[in-house]
């Protein structure tokens, strides 16, 4: 679990306060967090996808499985935030048994987008560098692909190690190779 400003629970505790629900996603999806989330925030259901579900031991009393493909349907613009830490870089490469899609993670992003109220906040973290995909395993998030990630977004800030504040990405930060550095990012739909 991550534990500097990427930190799930510091995301979720410095988010909108008193929401009704939430989706979590990758390392915030752990037993610990999941129930830290329960027991220490207003959060009434706690959402968490697939692959968090198949890692879960023993899952939280009240969460909630497969609702978010039937929201993303309905274009139900429900939550407040969403988080998802070290997951979206996964996503249509296979490695988990998904299908392959060389758009999988801008789907994800976007179904994402469709489950959030206006104004809304996505804490999105992923590893950055120069734009690379690394076989079956994650891709690497450079100007290109970051670009094509906030579409439709307002990038609000970037967090970075263990600075609470926010930083301000260099052109040095996405020419690096196999650094596998990981930024969290927060964007705001419209």
């Amino acid at each position: 679990m991550d534990r500097g400003p990427g930190n799930p629970e510091w995301s979720i505790e410095n988010s909108k306060k008193g929401a009704d629900e939430t989706i979590t996603s990758g390392e915030v999806g752990d037993p610990v967090c999941c129930d830290n989330i329960t027991r220490n925030t207003s959060y009434q259901d706690e959402l968490c996808d697939r692959y968090t579900l198949a890692l879960t031991k023993e899952p939280p009393k009240n969460l909630k499985e497969d609702r978010v493909g039937k929201l993303v349907l309905w274009n139900e613009e429900k939550f407040d935030f969403a988080i998802t830490f070290s997951s979206i870089e996964h996503s249509g490469l296979g490695r988990y048994g998904d299908p392959i899609d060389p758009n999988g993670d801008l789907r994800e992003v976007q179904k994402v987008m469709c489950l959030l109220k206006k104004g809304g906040l996505f804490l999105v973290g992923f590893p950055r560098g120069a734009d690379a995909i690394k076989y079956n395993l994650h891709r690497i998030y450079g100007r290109m692909r970051l670009s094509m990630i906030m579409t439709g977004y307002e990038f609000l800030a970037m967090y970075r190690g263990d600075s609470p504040y926010p930083q301000y990405p260099r052109r040095e930060d996405y020419e690096a190779m196999d650094t596998h550095q990981q930024d969290l990012y927060v964007l705001r739909k419209p």
